[in-house]
């Protein structure tokens, strides 16, 4: 299916890229378009047919990537990536974008994959940097998760990976919803 060949080429492409994803991290640096076309290129390598940007059925609104299952199904991903300003040892840099802002887009994502057929799959893939080590743990950032969680219809973590700047360590974490 879409979405664990969606989540497992985002595994692959943020571990063998760390030192750019820790620059980038350390920096605040959102990279959601460099992602997506590295995930295409993957997918499309290996022979599958997707589509990317395939606008929703109401709307002028798109969803990132796209593909027919077959059998009359459809799957749809919407990849996020959101920001957070935790972890101020690891950068002093600060994101300019609100987190509560962030989380919105994650929902209104979510609710946009519900104006899909519901025979169809739907799921939003969302990376979230840079997190402490116990971020499970963070309350804050447990608010959030919460928040996104309550318009899903489930939710899961996906992975966790370690980044390193200047001997600091952070976390990028990925999660996966369910329209």
């Amino acid at each position: 299916m879409l979405t664990d060949l969606v989540f497992s080429k985002t595994e692959y492409i943020l571990n063998n890229n760390r030192y750019l994803i820790a620059h980038l991290i350390s920096e605040r640096k959102r990279f959601e378009g460099w992602l997506q076309i590295e995930i295409l290129n993957h997918l499309l390598s290996e022979g599958s047919l997707i589509k990317i940007e395939k606008p929703y059925p109401e709307g002028n609104t798109r969803c990132d990537f796209w593909k027919d299952e077959g059998a009359e199904v459809e799957s749809w991903v919407e990849l996020k990536l959101c920001v957070t300003n935790y972890c101020s040892n690891f950068t002093t840099n600060l994101s300019p974008r609100p987190i509560t802002n962030q989380v919105d887009q994650i929902i209104m994502d979510i609710e946009k994959l519900n104006q899909i057929s519901k025979t169809h799959n739907g799921a939003v893939i969302v990376i979230a940097y840079p997190l402490p080590k116990t971020c499970s743990e963070y309350m804050p950032w447990k608010k959030h998760l919460s928040r996104i969680g309550s318009s899903a219809s489930s939710w899961k973590k996906l992975f966790s990976i370690e980044v390193l700047q200047n001997e600091t360590s952070a976390y990028l974490e990925a999660y996966l919803f369910y329209r």
